[in-house]
C-alpha cells in the first residue's frame, strides 16, 4: 500500500494525532526563562499541588504580558490546538469583552493583517478556580510572525497559568490556483435572491414571500429546540431530525406553488460537530438520509452542510473541518449526484477562506456543484448593537468611524476581499448565506448598510439570502427602526429595498419538472457499459453524437450514432448527446464510469 494512502487511512480511522509544538508546564525557572525570558513580570508559585506561573496587576490602566515567539518557519502552514489551565482571584471588571485574562496566539499574515485568537475564561467573575480552556488556530503558510502571549489586560488582580500547550493537529497547506480562464459555474441555474427562515413557518408566510415579495429562495434552518447547544450528542437527535424533515415535507408544495426554492441548512442540528467522531458520524448519516429524501425534489436546490462550523471547539479524535466537509460532500454525492452542496469556512468568516481547501482539489476536482459560502455582519459593533447585555452597546452609526476604523461601502467591499480572492483563485461559485444589521441601529444606519452590502453582492453577481424572514424581530424588515416597536408587517425602507431587489428574480419553478424528469436520458435506448477495457455506447439517436467532456469542458471522446466505444476517461466526466432535440447536457447512468449532469 502506498505510504500516502496508509497515512490517510490511519488519520481517518484513528483521528488526528497531535504533535507537540510548545509545552510550558512551569516546573522549573530554567524552562520558563527559556520560553518567556528572565523578567519581573511573572513568578513561579505552588498552588493546589502544581507549579504555576503567576501574573499580578495592582491597577487596571494597562496590561502585563509575557510573550514567546514561535519559530515561524516551523509552525506556518499548520492547524494547532492551543490549550491552558488558569485560575484567578481579586479581578476587577474588564471594560471590553476581549480584555482580561490572556492566553493569546497572535499571528501576522503575509498581507500584514493580524489575527489574535484567545482562550475564553470565566473572568467576568472576581475569582474562579482552576479551569481548562482550548481553541483551534490556523497559522497560514506564509505567516510572518506567531507569538504566544500570557497575561492580564485592562484588569487588576492575580492569575495563575499552567499546562500551556500548543499541538499541531493538521495541515493548512492550500492547493495551487486553477486556470484563471475557467468559467465560474452557476450551479443553482437561476440567480438566487432571498432570505433565511426557521421552522415552523406557515404557508401564508411562504405565499407572501414568494408570490407577493418575489423572493425566490429560503435558506431553511433545521433546529433541535431551545436550550440544546450540542444537538449531535442528544439522545433524541433522530426524533428532532424527523420532525424537521416532516416540516420541510409539509412546506414543499407551498414553496413550489409560490416559486420558492429551498437551501436546507443544518443550523442548530449541527451543533456539537467537533466534540467527537460519533457526533460527526451522526451528521454524515443525517445528510445521507436528507439527500436520499430530497434528491428528486426540484424545490430543494442546495444542502448547506453546517452553520458557521466552530472548529475552535475541536476535540481529539474528531476530524477537522477540511476533512469532514470532504467526507460529507462525498457521502451526499454517493446518493445525490447533482443538488448543489454549500460549504462554509470555519465560523463562516470570509477571512477563513484562506484555510478552506476546495472540495476535491486533491483528487482532480472530481466533485461538481460545490458552492462556497460566507456570512457577513461587519462591523459587529454596528450590526449587533443593543441586542442584550453581552452585545455591543447602542450608538454606532453607518457610515462612520467604528472601533477606530472608517466604515463605508469601500471598506465593506474590502472586508469581503478574501471571498473574492478565493473565487478568483479556484474558480468556484460564492453564495452569501447570511447578512444583516440590527433594525434599531441609529440614524437609519441599517438601511444605509444594507443598501451598500446588497449593491456589493449584486456587483459580484453572488447568490444571497438575508437574515432573516419572520424570525427574531431585531432582524425583521417588517418592523420599524424603533427598538420598542414590536408591531410586525409594517412598510419600511429596508423592506422597500429588498422588494426592489426581488423584482429582478426569476421566481417560478418550471411546471412538470423534477430532478428525475428535467434531465431525462438523451434516448430511452441509450446504454453505456464496459467491454474489453473500453466503454461502449449504444442507442445514440440517428444523426446525433455522444460527447464526453471533463470538468473544464474539454472534449475527451466523441461517438457518432448509433453506437461506438471510447477509452475510460480520467476523473469526473460529463456526457452529452448533441445534434438532436434532446440536447443539451443530460445525466447518463453507466457502469464503471461516473457520468453525471452536464455543463451548461
Amino acid at each position: 500500500m502506498p505510504k500516502a494512502i496508509l497515512i490517510f487511512l490511519v488519520a481517518v480511522l484513528f483521528g488526528v494525532r497531535p504533535v507537540q509544538a510548545l509545552e510550558a508546564d512551569f516546573d522549573t525557572y530554567a524552562q520558563t526563562r527559556t520560553l518567556f525570558g528572565d523578567t519581573l513580570r511573572y513568578r513561579l508559585v505552588v498552588d493546589s499541588g502544581r507549579t504555576a506561573l503567576q501574573v499580578t496587576r495592582t491597577d487596571s490602566l494597562a496590561g502585563t504580558y509575557i510573550t514567546h515567539a514561535l519559530k515561524t518557519d516551523s509552525v506556518a502552514g499548520g492547524i494547532y490546538r492551543v490549550s491552558a489551565c488558569s485560575r484567578a482571584f481579586g479581578l476587577t471588571a474588564k471594560p471590553k469583552h476581549f480584555n482580561g485574562v490572556k492566553v493569546m496566539l497572535g499571528v501576522k499574515r503575509a498581507d500584514g493583517t493580524v489575527q489574535n485568537p484567545q482562550l475564553p475564561w470565566p473572568d467576568t467573575l472576581d475569582a474562579y478556580g482552576w479551569t481548562r480552556s482550548s481553541m483551534v488556530v490556523t497559522i497560514p503558510e506564509k505567516a510572518l510572525k506567531a507569538d504566544l502571549t500570557l497575561g492580564l489586560e485592562s484588569m487588576a488582580g492575580t492569575v495563575l497559568f499552567d499546562s500551556v500547550h500548543i499541538e499541531r493537529i493538521g495541515s493548512a497547506v492550500m492547493p495551487p490556483p486553477r486556470d484563471g480562464s475557467l468559467a465560474i459555474p452557476r450551479p443553482f441555474g437561476t440567480k438566487l435572491r432571498g432570505m433565511m427562515t426557521r421552522t415552523p413557518i406557515d404557508s401564508a408566510s411562504i405565499a407572501v414571500f414568494g408570490s407577493a415579495w418575489k423572493g425566490n429562495v429560503m435558506r431553511w434552518q433545521m433546529n433541535a429546540g431551545s436550550g440544546i447547544d450540542t444537538a449531535l450528542l442528544h439522545p433524541d437527535y433522530e426524533t428532532f431530525l424527523e420532525r424537521e424533515l416532516s416540516r420541510i415535507d409539509q412546506a414543499l408544495p407551498h414553496c413550489r406553488t409560490h416559486g420558492v426554492r429551498l437551501i436546507l441548512e443544518m443550523h442548530q442540528m449541527s451543533s456539537g460537530l467537533f466534540h467527537s467522531r460519533a457526533a460527526q458520524s451522526r451528521l454524515i448519516q443525517a445528510w445521507k438520509r436528507i439527500a436520499q429524501r430530497y434528491r428528486d425534489q426540484e424545490v430543494v436546490v442546495g444542502y448547506d452542510l453546517a452553520n458557521e462550523p466552530p472548529e475552535g471547539n475541536w476535540r481529539e479524535s474528531a476530524l477537522l473541518w477540511n476533512e469532514l466537509a470532504d467526507t460529507l460532500c462525498r457521502t451526499i454525492r454517493s446518493v445525490d449526484p447533482e443538488t448543489p452542496i454549500v460549504v462554509e469556512p470555519v465560523l463562516s468568516d470570509p477571512e477563513r477562506f484562506a484555510q478552506l481547501r476546495p472540495i476535491g482539489s486533491d483528487r482532480g476536482w472530481d466533485l461538481p456543484d460545490i458552492v462556497y459560502s460566507f456570512h457577513f455582519y461587519r462591523p459587529y459593533t454596528l450590526t449587533h448593537q443593543g441586542i442584550g447585555p453581552t452585545f455591543p452597546p447602542l450608538g454606532a452609526t453607518y457610515p462612520g468611524t467604528i472601533d477606530g476604523i472608517a466604515y463605508d461601502s469601500a471598506r465593506l467591499h474590502e472586508s469581503m476581499r478574501p471571498a473574492i480572492e478565493y473565487q478568483n483563485r479556484y474558480r468556484v461559485p460564492i453564495y452569501v448565506g447570511e447578512f444583516s444589521c440590527i433594525r434599531w441601529a441609529p440614524q437609519g444606519s441599517a438601511t444605509k448598510w444594507l443598501r451598500d452590502v446588497t449593491a456589493i453582492l449584486e456587483h459580484e453577481n453572488w447568490d444571497w439570502t438575508y437574515h432573516a424572514y419572520r424570525e427574531f424581530h431585531g432582524w425583521s424588515i417588517e418592523h420599524s427602526e424603533a427598538m420598542e416597536d414590536l408591531r410586525g408587517e409594517q412598510e419600511t425602507d429596508r423592506k422597500a429595498l429588498f422588494l426592489s431587489l426581488f423584482q429582478r428574480n426569476t421566481a417560478s419553478i418550471p411546471d412538470g419538472m423534477s430532478k428525475s424528469t428535467r434531465s431525462p436520458l438523451p434516448s430511452p435506448n441509450l446504454r453505456i457499459f464496459p467491454k474489453n477495457g473500453k466503454l461502449v455506447v449504444e442507442g445514440i439517436p440517428d444523426g446525433a453524437t455522444f460527447e464526453v467532456r471533463d470538468l473544464q469542458g474539454k472534449v475527451l471522446a466523441q461517438v457518432k450514432g448509433p453506437s461506438g466505444s471510447f477509452a475510460f476517461p480520467k476523473g469526473m466526466a460529463f456526457g452529452r448527446v448533441s445534434g438532436s432535440n434532446l440536447s443539451p447536457w443530460r445525466p447518463v447512468p453507466c457502469t464503471g464510469l461516473v457520468i453525471t449532469r452536464g455543463l451548461p
